[in-house]
């Protein structure tokens, strides 16, 4: 094995191409947030080890830390790509919907990465996210 890639938002989309891509002859730590999409991941690849993270909530967070920690000593690559929108007229979008769109784009993956970066020396860090992309296209067209 080559590298090894940790990938959040690994359900769909970008997320889960990256994973599709990196393991053909890497390892690659999947994050996702629902339980029925870890079976889905360990098809793909016997180099994908699925993980259950859920960005809004601190425990998920260092539970997947953990679970990272004791199987790897070191990561090449993290790529956050798990993401939230939250769409509307700002004066009707509940205040705990915001906040929710903050934890998972922002403070979530700040708090995953800082739990990682002893593994990091070295490697790289890379944020994207599909759904704001696909946000703004929809803005666009309309």
């Amino acid at each position: 094995m080559n590298k090894t890639y940790v990938i959040t938002g690994a359900a769909s989309g970008i997320g889960k191409a990256l994973v599709e891509h990196f393991a053909k002859e890497n390892i690659v730590f999947a994050g996702v947030r629902r339980k029925e999409c870890l079976a889905e991941l360990r098809q793909i690849s016997v180099n994908v080890i699925p993980f259950l993270i859920d960005l809004c909530i601190e425990e998920s967070i260092t539970s997947a830390v953990e679970f990272i920690k004791n199987k790897t000593d070191k990561i090449d690559t993290l790529i956050n790509g798990a993401g939230c929108v939250v769409a509307g007229a700002i004066e009707r979008i509940p205040v705990s919907e915001l906040k929710r769109q903050f934890n998972t784009n922002v403070f979530g993956h700040l708090s995953f990465t800082q739990g990682l970066l002893e593994l990091l020396d070295g490697g790289r860090i890379i944020n994207i996210s599909s759904i704001i992309f696909l946000y703004l296209i929809n803005l666009i067209i309309k």
